[in-house]
């Protein structure tokens, strides 16, 4: 039996296996340090990045409660104003009543309070005008207008002599109804004041719906 005889490394000493086991020991700390650098800049990227987030969430709520105050704030004055404006047309409204203050001043006023009026407020405010202008033509002492008052408020005045607002149209009354309505018309004083004040209740009673509308 012939042994082939195997080949031998040219170096197998002790040292110099160990120099290469240290080499690659420290080859492998080292790229454990890389790791472990990466690592921690990695969770030091995540911290950054929820703190940014935080911060951003924190200043979009900041934003959201300033808004909040300001938005109380604008309230606040808008509910100032409408209750000095409700005292004024209170106040007004008892002058009225009293009759400390002429009519058609204390309706001018109560005319301008009123803003953007419906349909049915600007009417009112046109047969407000009229009255107006038919208390101030009144000859002295004998309460009767120097101008026509429009249909509209003679049938509020529910003034029923002689078939007066009583018969349709097409009829002996409303020709009689016009006849009449060409000339001066009387009514009493007290007969106005009533019907002035009706008005004026109207007129405050729409300007509370149109407030309670825009709240």
């Amino acid at each position: 039996m012939n042994l082939v005889p195997v080949a031998q490394p040219a170096d197998l000493s002790l040292s110099a296996v160990v120099d290469a086991l240290r080499a690659d020991l420290q080859a492998l700390k080292e790229n454990n340090r890389q790791r472990n650098l990466e690592t921690d800049r990695n969770l030091e990227n995540e911290r950054n990045l929820e703190n940014v987030r935080n911060l951003e969430s924190d200043r979009i709520r900041t934003m959201e409660i300033l808004a909040l105050q300001e938005g109380n704030t604008t309230l606040q004055k808008d509910n100032t104003s409408l209750g000095q404006r409700v005292e004024y047309l209170s106040g007004e409204v008892a002058r009225l009543t009293s009759g400390s203050e002429r009519l058609p001043s204390v309706l001018e006023r109560l005319a301008m309070e009123i803003e953007r009026p419906t349909d049915k407020c600007a009417g009112l405010m046109s047969d407000v005008r009229r009255m107006m202008s038919g208390i101030e033509g009144t000859t002295s002492g004998t309460g009767r207008p120097t101008n026509v008052l429009s249909e509209r408020l003679l049938r509020r005045a529910s003034y029923n002599k002689s078939g007066f607002n009583k018969s349709g149209p097409g009829s002996k009354g409303a020709v009689k109804r016009q006849v009449r309505l060409q000339r001066p018309y009387s009514l009493s004083a007290t007969k106005r004041k009533r019907h002035l004040r009706s008005i004026v209740v109207d007129v405050c009673g729409l300007h509370r719906i149109l407030r309670l509308g825009r709240e």
